[in-house]
């Protein structure tokens, strides 16, 4: 994991925490890790937390995951994800 963000993503009142990572540049016979597309782990309020699926959290970055942000605007606030040599991928949350 290169990236974690923690904020309440789901509007539930209750902290939940995005993940992302990969890396690509390994010694071959090693082979490349790359199972994380973003994962969202949703807060029950009592310090656990349950990981959603991709179809479930709306969440599927592609690539090297470096950073996850959470930009708040006055439409609604934005999951900004930097990417290794890629460009960002940004998700609304109104």
């Amino acid at each position: 994991m290169y990236g974690i963000e923690i904020d309440d993503f789901d509007h539930d009142g209750i902290i939940d925490v995005m993940t992302g990572g990969n890396l690509y540049k390994v010694k071959p016979e090693v082979g490349r890790y790359d199972a994380s597309y973003g994962l969202l782990l949703k807060g029950d309020g009592t310090g656990n937390f349950k990981a959603l699926p991709a179809q479930e959290s709306g969440v599927k970055v592609d690539g090297e995951i470096r950073d996850i942000l959470t930009l708040k605007t006055s439409k609604g606030s934005l999951i900004i994800f930097s990417r290794n040599n890629d460009a960002v991928r940004v998700y609304t949350r109104e």
